[in-house]
C-alpha cells in the first residue's frame, strides 16, 4: 500500500498510539473528578496542551489560551459562530471561496441570521487578493476569516499581510485563521505593524492530520478576545468547550506534536519538497496535458493535478487497484458529486476539475514510494488509454 491521502487523515503515528493505550490504561479518570485518578488524567492533558502550543509556535509576547475540541470543523464553528455571537456591536464578516466547508457552511449560517457577508477575490493561484481585501476592510467589518494552507490545493495565504491590513486600520474585527492543514508542516508567518508583532486572534487546528486521532483538534484564543461557547455544559476547558474531555485523543495528539520543533518542521518541509518536486516532474514529462494547480508553489504537502479526458473517480479507482491511495480533492465534500468551489474560484475550466486529483504526502512516506507511485500513475494512464 501507498497512502498518499494524508491531507484527508494521517496514518495514526506510534507515539501517538502508544501514549493513547497509556491514556485509555493509566489516564483512564475523569479530568474533572478530585481524586488521583483524575488527577493523573488532567495531569496528561496539561502535557497535550503543552505540546500542541509548541508546535504552534507563537512569539512569546502573543499571549492566550488554547483549548480542546472535538476537531477542525468544531474548532472554527467556535471561532467564526462563538466570536460573533460574543460581539457586542456586530458587523461584516470577510472570508473568501478557497476555506473550508466548516468556514464557509458557518459563515452561510450566519448569513442566513442576517449577518452581511463579503467574499475576497482570489487570483488564479488561489492566494486571496490583498488589494481587494484591503478594499473590503472598513470599521464596519467585525470578523475575518482566512485559511493558512488550502485544503485542496496547498496554495498558501499571506497571513501575516493580512493582520498588518487589520492592525494598521486600528479594526476592532477579530482574526481567524484555519491552519488545519499548515499546523506542523508549514510555519506560520507574522507581520509587524509600529514594531509590535501581529498575529491571527484565533486559531484552530486537528489532530488526525498529524498523526493523531480523529475526533480530537484545539483552538488558540488570544487573551482579551471574547468566544461564547456553542456547546454548553459542565464548564470544562474553562468554559470555553462543555464536555468530559476526550482524554485519549488529547493525550495522543500531545504526543504527536511532541518533538515537532521548528528544526524537525523545516527538515520534514525540505523533504517533502523534494518528493513534491519530483512527482511533479515525473508526471509532466510522462503525461501530455496534466494540468496542475499550484504545484510548484504553495505547501508541498498537497499536489492537485488534472490528468487529461479521464473523469478523476476513474483514475482514484484504478491507482486503488495498483495499492496507490489518493482523493479527488477534499474529502469532507468529495460524496457531493459538486465542483470544487476552491477550484472555481481560481477560475479553472469545469472539465479540468472534474478530472482533478489530489496527492498529498506525510513525514511517513518515502522517496521509493513516491517514484513507484509516480510510475504506477503512469501505467494507469497509458492502460487507459490517455497519456
Amino acid at each position: 500500500m501507498i497512502y498518499l491521502d494524508n491531507a484527508a487523515t494521517t496514518k495514526p503515528s506510534q507515539s501517538a498510539i502508544d501514549m493513547a493505550n497509556v491514556a485509555m490504561s493509566d489516564n483512564f479518570g475523569n479530568p474533572s473528578s478530585l481524586h488521583t485518578i483524575g488527577y493523573n488524567a488532567e495531569k496528561a492533558i496539561d502535557k497535550a496542551r503543552r505540546n500542541v502550543l509548541n508546535t504552534l509556535q507563537l512569539p512569546s509576547e502573543i499571549k492566550g489560551k488554547l483549548y480542546f475540541t472535538s476537531g477542525g470543523t468544531e474548532g472554527s464553528n467556535l471561532a467564526i459562530i462563538g466570536a460573533y455571537n460574543a460581539m457586542r456591536v456586530k458587523g461584516a464578516i470577510i472570508t473568501s471561496k478557497l476555506e473550508h466547508k466548516c468556514v464557509l457552511n458557518a459563515v452561510a449560517h450566519l448569513q442566513s441570521k442576517g449577518a452581511e457577508v463579503r467574499y475576497c477575490n482570489v487570483t488564479d493561484d488561489g492566494i486571496i487578493d490583498l488589494e481587494h481585501f484591503s478594499q473590503l476592510m472598513d470599521d464596519n467589518v467585525c470578523l475575518v476569516s482566512i485559511m493558512h494552507v488550502n485544503n485542496e490545493i496547498g496554495s498558501i495565504q499571506p497571513i501575516d499581510k493580512v493582520a498588518e491590513i487589520i492592525a494598521a486600520r486600528g479594526s476592532r474585527a477579530i482574526f481567524h485563521t484555519d491552519n488545519v492543514q499548515g499546523f506542523g508542516k508549514v510555519p506560520l508567518v507574522f507581520g509587524r505593524v509600529n514594531g509590535k508583532v501581529v498575529t491571527p486572534d484565533i486559531i484552530t487546528v486537528s489532530a488526525h492530520k498529524i498523526g493523531g486521532l480523529k475526533g480530537c483538534g484545539a483552538i488558540f484564543i488570544k487573551d482579551k478576545v471574547k468566544v461564547e461557547p456553542i456547546i454548553w455544559g459542565g464548564g470544562q476547558e474553562s468554559g470555553v468547550r462543555s464536555g468530559t474531555e476526550n482524554t485519549v485523543g488529547i493525550c495522543a495528539f500531545g504526543a504527536a506534536c511532541e518533538g515537532l520543533n521548528r528544526d524537525a518542521i523545516d527538515e520534514n518541509f525540505k523533504r517533502i519538497s523534494e518528493y513534491k518536486n519530483y512527482l511533479s516532474s515525473m508526471i509532466r514529462d510522462n503525461i501530455k496535458n496534466a494540468s496542475f494547480m499550484n504545484s510548484q508553489v504553495g505547501s508541498p504537502y498537497i499536489l492537485s493535478v488534472s490528468l487529461p479526458s479521464t473523469p478523476a473517480e476513474v483514475i482514484l479507482h484504478s491507482l486503488e487497484e495498483r495499492g496507490v491511495y489518493v482523493s479527488t480533492g477534499s474529502a469532507c465534500s468529495s460524496n457531493s458529486h459538486t465542483l470544487s468551489d476552491t477550484l472555481l474560484a481560481c477560475n479553472v475550466p469545469r472539465d479540468i476539475i472534474k478530472s482533478a486529483v489530489r496527492i498529498s504526502f506525510s513525514p511517513s512516506n518515502t522517496f521509493d514510494e513516491v517514484k513507484q507511485a509516480g510510475e504506477i500513475l503512469i501505467e494507469v494512464m497509458d492502460n487507459l488509454g490517455k497519456r
